[in-house]
């Protein structure tokens, strides 16, 4: 039989330690017999329901903030086990269980793991701690996962005996006495197997209210969730130096806290104890303490680091000498954006239709405003950050060439030779290059200078130009930046910021669209009651939104949407009309947004979610309404016969711009650029100037240049 253990994680730097309690964990995996898979209990997935993780490679999840990088850089790639996962769910049952893919390894998880099996070649699932249960309700469920460790499974619980961060003992003060006689008592009744007084903790002396949980489920001590009677065999977590936890549940009673001496404002190592192992062991250097503190105190800026970021989210890719006070980095980021010259540009893009052949539909411009609205909104209710999801928004299309998507196709097709042209890829290159705000030490662009977050929040797409793939995040030439960026992410994972991006733009997209659409008479929505015009509608979502929509949903889609009291009747330009009109999208904002909303707290618990730890979470129906607004823009706008043939004139005039500009270059370029096509040092480079060029123009801007270049005056 393995056994079960309960081991307190204590301080998230002793998975970089070697202290008594990191070298007993190493001594356990060593001497224990070897498991088949172990199933991790920690107190840092806490949410209501009961989940366990389902996923082939469980990613590691650094839910924690204000340590060293060496920290961050930590990986504990140990695979998944789906089929032990699918076991608990069985032996769990009728309670149910959510089969969960999206979450992973957590610090309580594997800030022990990497001691015990340093090879990560254990297979490791994890189970969550549902805080609707007792203490008792704990134990029952536990009970029956017991047969699991006749199964060669290792039941691991992680947390903490004590864990109280309002009355936290710092600088080394010895445990205060309550909280050695709450963990005396506990490991009293442990050893004497009286589980009874140990699960009704809660009935304890009096004096030892300190250790009670708020709520019925205690969050940090895990240790019964272990199958059967298991002695704590060793924990650090005491109510003192080594019981420091700063994951984002904690972070905002620790905010709270002095600031340390010798350092001016708020700064993320709130005490010296952070660098110092349970024994007052320095974990890094005098000299590398002072370098991080004096990075840190850069970056800070003079604000609190936002609760559920890391230092490394408001690092910049080109240090900055400290600002005034008064506002945060990622402020700064949102009104760097808005002062941006390609942000006002936008101004005379394509969104649908060209600016100035309407004065009432959306341009570049206004879509980004409302995508910055609908963005900030969804991310303040999910706990992220406002200012940096509303930056990710409103610098998501700064990217976008003259005549939007059909621009883009046009210079896409030029540039085959040198890499292709992606909306998002030029958008990441304006954000760290082109845009006149920061200045490398060489001379060199390095564009807004945004933060790492801020950056990362506007990636659509994760990834470097493949085959396979049109759309892509990043050209050759700006790797170096990209990677420092996403250093340590693998491709493909989007932040929850970069994901509420992407969502308000689908949902800003697909309902204003439709709403220029209707006011400009081009779509009437009664059109949706016939067979036929849904057939079309289903093959434009499969081509271009949604390729493997069934029948069944597109027509379950129609008639919920045909169905609502908002859902326009008629085609009505009056006053009256327009209001009706102005709640229809009100009406579907709210309606797609609280659905996503809804199914991400269902999925992720009611806590603050940022960056990595969760995923934004769009249910099936949602996105198939999307999609289906989403296709009646495209086919009663964009496809109709006469947009088909101004989409022609306009790609050949980008093809013929280029090929100007080329024949020209450098003396016909505007002088940065020119300055860009001296420095290239190849004919690639040069080349992705000349993009560049064109890709900064407005639609105007780009009919005048073609009209001065390729139709000269005799």
């Amino acid at each position: 039989m393995v056994p079960a253990l309960f081991l307190g994680h204590g301080n998230p730097m002793n998975a970089l330690a070697s202290n008594a309690w990191t070298q007993r964990w190493a001594a356990l995996g060593r001497d224990l017999p070897r498991p088949r898979a172990v199933l991790a209990i920690s107190a840092h997935w806490y949410l209501a329901g009961t989940r366990v993780t389902v996923n082939q490679m469980p990613r590691t999840i650094h839910d924690f903030g204000g340590f060293p990088r060496e920290l961050y850089e930590v990986g504990y790639p140990a695979p998944g086990c789906p089929e032990l996962a699918r076991q608990v769910a069985e032996l769990l049952s009728p309670v149910p269980v959510e089969l969960d893919d999206g979450w992973g390894l957590d610090h309580g998880t594997w800030s022990v793991l990497v001691h015990l099996y340093p090879d990560a070649d254990v297979p490791v699932v994890q189970l969550a701690l549902d805080v609707q249960l007792t203490p008792r309700q704990h134990f029952e469920l536990a009970r029956r996962l017991a047969p699991l460790r006749d199964d060669g499974v290792l039941i691991l619980g992680s947390g903490n005996v004590v864990h109280n961060l309002h009355l936290y003992a710092w600088e080394g003060t010895p445990a205060y006495d309550w909280a050695r006689e709450f963990e005396a008592r506990l490991r009293r009744d442990v050893l004497a197997d009286q589980l009874d007084e140990v699960i009704d903790y809660v009935a304890g002396p009096r004096h030892c209210w300190p250790c009670r949980p708020r709520s019925t489920t205690c969050r940090c001590c895990t240790c019964w969730r272990c199958a059967g009677p298991a002695r704590p065999l060793s924990s650090p977590s005491r109510a003192s130096t080594a019981a420091r936890c700063r994951c984002w549940p904690c972070a905002s009673a620790e905010r709270r806290r002095r600031e340390p001496s010798g350092v001016a404002g708020p700064t993320l190592f709130r005490r010296p104890s952070a660098e110092r192992g349970s024994r007052g062991k320095p974990l890094v250097s005098a000299e590398k303490s002072a370098a991080l503190r004096a990075t840190l105190g850069r970056v800070m800026e003079d604000q609190e680091l936002p609760v559920g970021y890391q230092p490394s989210d408001i690092e910049r890719w080109v240090p900055e000498p400290p600002k005034r006070a008064g506002r945060t980095a990622f402020q700064r980021d949102r009104a760097r954006v808005l002062h941006a010259a390609a942000f006002r540009r936008l101004a005379a893009k394509t969104q649908v239709v060209a600016p100035a052949s309407d004065d009432f539909a959306r341009n570049r411009l206004t879509h980004s405003l409302e995508v910055g609205q609908i963005g900030c909104e969804l991310g303040r209710r999910l706990g992220a950050d406002p200012d940096l999801v509303e930056t990710a928004c409103l610098a998501h299309d700064l990217g976008h060439p003259p005549f939007g998507h059909n621009g883009e196709d046009a210079l896409d097709l030029a540039a085959a030779g040198c890499g292709g042209f992606e909306g998002n890829a030029q958008t990441l290159r304006v954000l760290t290059r082109l845009e006149g705000k920061t200045i490398r030490p060489d001379g060199t662009g390095a564009g807004l200078n945004l933060t790492r977050a801020g950056l990362d929040a506007t990636v659509k797409y994760p990834w470097a130009r493949q085959v396979e793939r049109r759309k892509f995040g990043c050209y050759s030439e700006d790797i170096a930046v990209y990677r420092w960026l996403r250093a340590g992410l693998a491709d493909g994972l989007r932040c929850l910021e970069a994901q509420i991006m992407d969502f308000a733009d689908d949902v800003a997209y697909s309902v204003h669209d439709v709403e220029d659409g209707i006011y400009a008479g081009n779509i009437d929505l009664r059109s949706l009651t016939a067979y036929d015009e849904r057939a079309d509608l289903a093959q434009v979502v499969k081509e271009a939104y949604l390729f493997d929509v069934a029948e069944g949903e597109m027509d379950s889609a129609v008639e919920t949407l045909l169905a609502e009291p908002f859902w326009p009747t008629a085609p009505d330009r009056t006053r009256r009309g327009q209001a009706a009109l102005k709640n229809m999208t009100s009406e579907l904002i709210g309606r797609f947004c609280t659905a996503a909303e809804v199914a991400t707290r269902r999925r992720y618990g009611a806590g603050r979610l940022t960056r990595y730890p969760a995923g934004l979470e769009v249910p099936r129906t949602t996105l198939v309404e999307v999609a289906l607004l989403k296709a009646v823009a495209a086919r009663y706008v964009m496809r109709t016969p006469l947009r088909v043939g101004v989409q022609a004139r306009e790609r050949a005039l980008i093809a013929e711009l280029v090929d100007a500009l080329d024949a020209g270059a450098p003396e016909v370029l505007e002088p940065a650029f020119c300055a860009d096509w001296k420095a290239a040092v190849d004919d690639v480079q040069r080349r992705r100037v000349v993009f560049d060029q064109v890709a900064s123009l407005s639609d105007a801007g780009a009919a005048s240049w073609h009209a001065r270049l390729c139709r000269p005056d005799p």
